[in-house]
């Protein structure tokens, strides 16, 4: 029996007797091997010395344990506290928020083994972020301002450019440049077929502008970090001339096609939305 180390981030908790509690966690090992395991906390919500905090979700911690390959619950000697992320979880919108990451990138972990590498990165980049962002970082004003000119919320937006990664990741995202029946670019006017494909105007009469917007509003968020998609969205509405009007129309109607189709790829539960307002 080894004794590993691994730093982690908590993405469920499971109460057990009303004292352990057994932890879902996607870990970086110091051999910088990605996985995804449990663990047993024994004590931790009966304990004085230790407090319960350590185990909530979203937690970033060092672990000590004892793996045993034979096992689907490994047994924890030691575990710290790196990153709480208190600022994700000092009220009720953001708790939830917080909650609604942590199960996509749940049930893509489990979907997907051999991708645990990337939405780990993606998990620690996002969680970063959003307490830079909470913060009131100065540098991060700016983009809020933009997004008060759209009528749009910062997490509505952010949630659709997380979710459409995590889709990229786990391989639900081709060449969203070409056309998924003749491989041409697409150009103009797309019409979007089941699941994240588009053709082009040439194998699909009904081809419109708007569907267009929509392939390159995914075709931003898969080629960039999330300040510069949020200036190139800018960018793409005063393109397309969409009036501001109608621009919340179009915008919700794109976060439900994904809200859909997240929930076609991953089992995630009904409740789960991405519509944050």
């Amino acid at each position: 029996m080894k004794l590993e180390k691994a730093t982690g981030i908590i993405l469920k908790k499971h109460i057990i007797q009303e004292k352990d509690v057994i932890i879902d966690v996607i870990i970086q090992t110091t051999d910088h091997v990605y996985l995804r395991k449990k663990f047993i906390v024994y004590g931790i919500l009966k304990s004085k010395k230790r407090s319960s905090v350590i185990v909530e979700i979203g937690n970033m911690v060092e672990l000590n344990y004892y793996d045993k390959k034979e096992r689907e619950i490994q047994t924890i000697k030691e575990i710290n506290l790196i990153n709480r992320y208190y600022e994700l979880k000092d009220n009720y919108d953001k708790l939830v928020f917080l909650s609604i990451l942590l199960e996509l990138c749940n049930y893509a972990s489990i979907a997907d083994s051999h991708t645990i590498q990337d939405i780990y990165i993606l998990l620690l980049s996002g969680l970063n972020y959003l307490q830079n962002f909470y913060k009131n970082d100065e540098s991060l004003k700016e983009i809020l301002v933009l997004l008060n000119q759209m009528n749009l919320s910062f997490k509505e937006i952010f949630l659709l450019f997380f979710s459409v990664r995590l889709l990229k990741i786990s391989g639900y995202v081709g060449d969203l440049s070409k056309c998924s029946s003749c491989n041409n670019k697409i150009k103009e006017k797309a019409k979007w077929q089941e699941g994240l494909y588009f053709y082009c105007k040439e194998c699909d009469p009904t081809s419109n502008i708007i569907d267009f917007f929509y392939l390159k509003i995914l075709e931003n968020i898969t080629e960039n970090k999330f300040n510069n998609f949020i200036n190139n969205f800018i960018f793409l509405i005063q393109q397309f001339n969409i009036k501001k009007e109608e621009f919340l129309n179009v915008f919700h109607a794109l976060e439900n096609k994904i809200n859909h189709y997240l929930k076609e790829v991953f089992p995630l539960d009904e409740k789960i939305n991405l519509l944050q307002n």
